[in-house]
This record gives C-alpha cells, structure tokens and sequence, in this order.
C-alpha cells in the first residue's frame, strides 16, 4: 500500500502538470514558486485504478469517503477526496 509520502509525490507531480493551470495560477498570486518548494495538486484523481483495498487503506487514512454521487455503472462507488 502506498504511503501518505508516496501519495504527496503524486500530488506533487500533479503541480508539474500541463493542465494544472489554475493551481500554477494561485500559487503565483500568492508569491509561491513549485519548483522551489514541496508543493503539491490534488487534482481528486489519485485513487481513480487503484485496487479495492487501496481505496480502503486511503479511506482508513481519511484522504477519500465514500459519497453518494451518481457514477457511469453500479458496481462503482462514488468518493469524495480531500483537499479538492
């Protein structure tokens, strides 16, 4: 199971992404660099192909809930994630 450091690596990566243009955005008008810092995007995604029990450990950890939004097949389930 991945570890709330290699979760944060993967927001991080997300910063560095071509279309996180919002975030790059903000983190301008308020005077910080990404490239300078540990700074990262939660784009809501990270859990999105990961194993049911993945998705139990991050529930475990607080970072996604499970929500009662429509989803495209029923034996799906909707969550909510941190930090959105």
């Amino acid at each position: 199971m991945e570890s709330l450091e290699t979760l944060f690596r993967s927001f991080e990566t997300g910063i560095r992404s071509a279309k996180a243009l919002k975030p790059k955005e903000y983190l301008k008008s308020i005077g910080l660099e990404y490239s300078d810092l540990r700074i990262g995007f939660n784009s809501g995604q990270f859990h999105h192909r990961k194993t049911l029990k993945s998705k139990e450990r991050f529930e475990e950890l607080g970072v996604i809930t499970k929500s009662d939004a429509g989803v495209r097949d029923d034996s799906l389930t909707a969550y909510t994630v941190f930090g959105r």
